[in-house]
C-alpha cells in the first residue's frame, strides 16, 4: 500500500461517510490496478452519494476497462438518469458522449 492509499484510509477512518475520500480511495486503487477494490469504494459511493456525479464516468470507464460493457451502461445509464434529475447538464452531456462512444464501439465490433 502507498502512503497516499493509506493516509486516505486513516482520514476514512475519522469521516467514514466523506464522498471525496471514497472517491479518492477508489482512485487510488484503480491506479494500482486493484479493479475489484476500487469497484468496491465506487459502488460505496453510488450507495451512499449517488449525487456525487463525477464517479459515474469513472465508474464506467473502470468496467468498460475491464471488458464489462453492460455493467458500465447501466452505469452511464443511472448517471445520465442522476446528472439530468440535479439540472447538472455538463457532466449529463460528458456522460452521454462517453456512452454513445461505447455503442459506437459495439457496434462496430459486431
Amino acid at each position: 500500500m502507498n502512503n497516499r492509499l493509506g493516509t486516505l484510509l486513516e482520514y476514512l477512518k475519522e469521516s467514514p461517510d466523506d464522498a471525496f475520500l471514497l472517491f479518492a480511495i477508489a482512485q487510488e486503487y484503480q491506479s494500482m490496478k486493484e479493479i475489484d477494490l476500487s469497484r468496491g469504494y465506487f459502488n460505496l459511493l453510488r450507495e451512499k452519494h449517488p449525487e456525487y456525479v463525477g464517479f459515474y464516468y469513472h465508474l464506467a470507464k473502470l468496467e468498460v476497462n475491464a471488458n464489462r460493457k453492460a455493467e458500465a451502461l447501466e452505469v452511464f445509464d443511472e448517471g445520465l438518469r442522476i446528472t439530468k434529475s440535479l439540472g447538472e447538464m455538463h457532466a449529463w452531456s460528458e456522460l452521454n458522449a462517453a456512452r454513445e462512444a461505447l455503442l459506437d464501439d459495439y457496434s462496430s465490433s459486431s
